[in-house]
């Protein structure tokens, strides 16, 4: 509840407002944060990208979100551009 309603919620009144240095303290509330477990962060961790806490995890939601629902695997940032890393 704390990583997906309220620290969004306190991001976006303060964004609103125009408070930046807030918005900073909540992403590094996020850091504090264990990792949240979902599906979505099981899908990462079977690919041997663990999250180390909340504010990873949220970055690998959003990733799935933007990426993987799309298969847009090409265009995302684990996917390795060089031919010679995957050989």
């Amino acid at each position: 509840v704390i990583i997906n309603v309220l620290i969004p919620l306190r991001i976006t009144i303060k964004r609103r407002n125009g408070l930046m240095d807030s918005i900073l303290k909540n992403l590094e509330w996020l850091r504090t944060l264990k990792p949240e477990s979902s599906n979505i962060i099981r899908h990462f961790q079977t690919a041997g990208i663990f999250p180390l806490n909340g504010l990873d995890s949220q970055a690998l939601i959003e990733l799935y979100q933007t990426k993987c629902k799309f298969n847009d695997c090409e265009n995302c940032p684990f996917n390795p551009k060089d031919p010679e890393i995957t050989s």
